[in-house]
């Protein structure tokens, strides 16, 4: 299997400038990388003023950069997805949409993707529309500080959750946390028809994100309360790709909430925050 890296939005946004490209570039072929580029950050990617941004537009950044790299495109609803299909057995490769190595030159490469960046009428015809993907999106972002209050509120009346203080819960036993996670878990996997008993957490895209959510919103560490918002839910879905992945950038907020989760998930995945990189790259 490729060795995968995910660069989160931060990274393609700022170090795919001039000063930093070059470094970025020699990292990841370094490394023997393939870099996992999702729905998500394509969304988050794009320019809307693109036309008025020359060469340094961060679309026209983006397109370059993955185009003249080994590069996946998924979508992380379709991972979470495929490990609800595939139980009870576990997914070991990281369910793809599209390989950029099929596409035979880099510089149709880079054309592929600014079409999608760049609204390419073709595209359009086929319902294939960013901006309509970042209009979803923001909605998404809208709604989710209140959609995780209803799951947490729906939790604490099914016995699951206990409110402590503030804004933390706790379960009664170890068993309990695990029904709940167990709970979470089949939630995102849009399965109807399951046995609470079953073990989830071979679901692992699907289990990371929910102990994320858990260390996130629930039950942070004490004297801490992470910053909350809207765009969590992006996060949050990224991260069901991190089980897949050899090295996985995560920005300032989430970098705590991910580095507990990982305490008690078993996965060998390299965190790179935005110092961590800056270190790899040799960026003082």
């Amino acid at each position: 299997m490729p060795k995968y890296i995910f660069l989160d939005t931060w990274v393609l946004s700022d170090y795919t400038k001039a000063e930093y490209v070059q470094k970025l570039e020699n990292f990841i072929k370094s490394n023997d990388y393939t870099i996992v580029f999702s729905g998500l950050s394509m969304a988050e990617s794009y320019n809307p003023g693109w036309q008025g941004g020359g060469i340094e537009e961060q679309g026209a950044r983006v397109a370059s950069f993955l185009g003249n790299q080994h590069c996946v495109i998924v979508r992380p609803e379709k991972v979470q997805k495929f490990e609800g299909h595939q139980f009870p057995g576990q997914v070991d490769t990281l369910p793809i949409e599209m390989d950029l190595d099929t596409i035979d030159s880099p510089d149709e490469r880079v054309s592929e993707i600014l079409k999608v960046l760049r609204r390419d009428p073709a595209l359009l015809d086929e319902g294939i529309d960013i901006e309509q993907w970042c209009r979803e999106y923001e909605a998404f972002k809208k709604q989710w500080l209140t959609d995780v209050q209803k799951i947490i509120e729906n939790s604490v009346k099914q016995g699951y959750l206990i409110k402590t203080r503030g804004d933390r819960y706790k379960t009664n036993s170890e068993e309990k946390r695990e029904e709940f996670l167990r709970s979470l878990d089949w939630r995102l996997a849009n399965q109807s028809t399951y046995y609470s008993w079953q073990d989830t957490s071979i679901m692992r895209g699907i289990r990371f994100t929910n102990l994320c959510l858990w260390h996130h919103y629930i039950s942070p560490p004490p004297n801490q309360i992470p910053k909350k918002s809207g765009s969590d839910i992006g996060d949050l879905f990224q991260l069901s790709l991190l089980p897949y992945c050899n090295a996985f950038t995560v920005d300032t907020k989430m970098a705590p909430t991910v580095k507990l989760a990982l305490e008690e998930f078993p996965c060998s995945c390299q965190i790179l925050t935005h110092n961590e990189l800056k270190a790899e790259l040799q960026i003082t």
